[in-house]
């Protein structure tokens, strides 16, 4: 256990904690990196084919006249019903679509950007502050052992000063029984 601040105690299970919790973030951060990156690819790729397509088809009424049954969700009024949508294909909603999309997951990774920056202050914070920690105690146990070395010193010297004045006193009784 060590101090992370004053009425702060860190203990290395949080450590442990914050680590896993930064690696999982940084996990989370990169699969996000990757989702981002492949949406820009379909879309790119979506808006060639369209692109092919328009030149293909000759009417385009067909592109936003798709019908589809969808579940509803907990929450929703008709639910557990299905709800019939229209699904648009038309390059401009889709498009439009994705740019919201693209605008979500630069969002989401500036917040995780921020969160891992703010974790690896406060890891440092936390190192800066064990390594405190753990300096102090060394001076304390140093300071504790030279205490020690004294107190054994003065004990000694005590000892030995008793043992003489017994001695001595034992030789003036000696002195005293000859007499």
């Amino acid at each position: 256990m060590c101090l992370a601040g004053p009425g702060h105690i860190m203990t290395s299970q949080a450590l442990a904690l914050a680590l896993v919790q930064y690696g999982a973030n940084l996990e989370l951060t990169a699969s996000h990196r990757q989702q981002r990156k492949e949406l820009v690819i379909f879309t790119e790729l979506f808006v060639l084919s369209h692109e092919w397509y328009e030149i293909l088809v000759t009417a385009k009424l067909g592109l936003g006249e798709e019908e589809s049954m969808e579940s509803t969700e907990p929450g929703d009024r008709i639910y557990p019903k299905p709800v019939k949508t229209y699904r648009s294909y038309y390059k401009e909603d889709v498009t439009r679509m994705v740019k919201h999309k693209l605008i979500k997951f630069d969002a989401l990774l500036e917040g995780e950007q921020e969160a891992c920056e703010f974790a690896k202050a406060e890891n440092r914070s936390n190192t800066t502050l064990e390594h405190e920690a753990l300096r102090q105690m060394r001076e304390s146990f140093g300071d504790l052992q030279d205490e020690i070395r004294r107190q054994n010193e003065s004990n000694t010297e005590w000892t030995e000063t008793v043992r003489f004045l017994l001695l001595g006193f034992g030789t003036e009784q000696k002195k005293c029984g000859e007499f």
